[in-house]
């Protein structure tokens, strides 16, 4: 039955709305839940899988920005994904906070974009190991507990404007 995961995309969806720092936590939820799609070993299944999952991220989004105009819509992703408030938050200790004091100066020697591309592919490399151990039928509880901490761990650390410390907790 296609229930549960259906019910994990709401759960996954409404987390992220409700807290963005839960984006730290999400990818390897995202990663299972696409295998589970394409899991099914022929292309119209897996194809009605991805479109109910998919379906259901789509909405659930709609509904928690229904209450706002849809113009407000991109200010709304500004906040979640707050690029251009620079590298990092004072007071956090990631990659980014060390390699920005003497001598790397990082954001005075980078362009803004090569900054924010650097970032990006820094954090994909750090987290690759736990989408892939994310990726397949056989994960656990407790693999997928590993995968989330150890996602968030390499998210926090080298993702772009980091300014949650709850997820040290």
């Amino acid at each position: 039955s296609p229930l549960p995961k259906v019910l994990a995309a709401l759960a996954f969806t409404t987390s992220l709305h409700l807290k963005q720092m839960q984006l730290y936590f999400s990818l390897p939820v995202f990663f299972n839940l696409l295998s589970w799609c394409l899991s099914s070993g022929s292309p119209l299944p897996s194809l009605l899988r991805l479109s109910l999952v998919g379906s259901t991220v789509i909405l659930t989004t709609l509904l928690f920005l229904s209450p706002f105009p849809p113009s407000t819509w991109p200010h709304i992703a500004s906040r979640a994904f707050p690029v251009h408030r620079g590298l990092y938050e004072s007071k956090v200790g990631n990659v980014w906070c060390v390699l920005d004091t003497w001598p790397f100066d990082l954001q005075d020697r980078l362009p803004q974009g090569s900054v924010k591309a650097l970032c990006l592919l820094s954090t994909i490399a750090a987290t690759y190991p736990f989408m892939k151990s994310s990726f397949g039928p056989s994960l656990d509880r407790r693999g997928l507990a590993k995968a989330m901490a150890g996602s968030a761990a390499a998210a926090y650390l080298f993702s772009y404007h980091v300014h949650e410390k709850s997820v040290l907790m």
